[in-house]
Formats: C-alpha cells, structure tokens, sequence
C-alpha cells in the first residue's frame, strides 16, 4: 500500500503498521509471553525476551564498552514509548519502558556510566511534546 511506505520513509525507521503492533501485543497477552526484563549489576546488563515458542533470547552488554546512550519516544499510535538505546563497537541493544527493571536501570544509568544525564535532565525533554521523538543523547564516550 503507497501510503503506509511514504509514512514509514517520513518517519526513517521502517516498522510493522499499527495493525501488525496490535496483533502482536494482543497475541503475547493471550499466549502468556511474559514482559522483557533487564537485569543489571557493576558490571554490565542482560536484557532477556521470551519468544511464543517457549525460546529465550539473552543479549549481554557490559559497561565499560558501552559508547553511548541515546533516550527517544517511538510513537505506538495512541501512546508514545520512550526508549534508551545503548550502542557498542557490536551493535546497539534497544530497552523501552515497557519492560521489567526499566525504572531501576534508568535510575542507575548515571552511576553506571560516569558522565551520563540523570533522568530528572532528560525525562522531560524526551517525554515532550507527544508523539515526536526527541532523541536526546544521555552518554558518550
């Protein structure tokens, strides 16, 4: 459909439409999929994500090789979700609000990364206005 691919082109990040989103929250509440969850420590972070088929993933990020923090709001059509991307010489691993021990680790983060924005400079700046994405750089190295 022309109109969803200019959408997506405008938005510079390709992602299922909005029906596709909803299929799919509504299919992991019915199967009982639980929520993501970050677990962290001095050392690094494991971000672990259950899959339908009763698999998991574990993605490991350790932090002396974190390069930097980026905190942005991806707009969920009737609700925005605010997210932190943490990049690495690898990749970069994506977390949002949506997922267990998020309020911990956004806490945590400027004692973790020396130098890193705390949430009371940044929270407001990310949240506001709804639905841009006011990416906003918490760290770099």
């Amino acid at each position: 459909m022309i109109w969803r691919k200019v959408l997506d082109v405008n938005t510079d990040v390709i992602r299922p439409n909005w029906r596709e989103r909803l299929a799919a929250r509504w299919s992991n509440a019915r199967t009982g999929v639980p929520r993501p969850v970050i677990r962290f420590d001095d050392a690094g972070m494991t971000l672990i994500v259950w899959h339908g088929d009763n698999l998991e993933t574990k993605t490991e990020l350790i932090w002396n090789e974190v390069n930097g923090v980026v905190a942005y709001k991806r707009d969920c059509f009737a609700t925005d979700l605010i997210c932190m991307g943490f990049t690495t010489a690898d990749g970069a691993v994506e977390l949002n609000e949506g997922m267990d021990g998020w309020e911990a680790l956004v806490d945590a983060v400027p004692s973790l990364l020396p130098g890193a924005t705390s949430r009371e400079e940044w929270w407001g700046k990310v949240a506001q206005p709804p639905f841009a994405t006011n990416p906003t750089k918490l760290f770099s190295r």
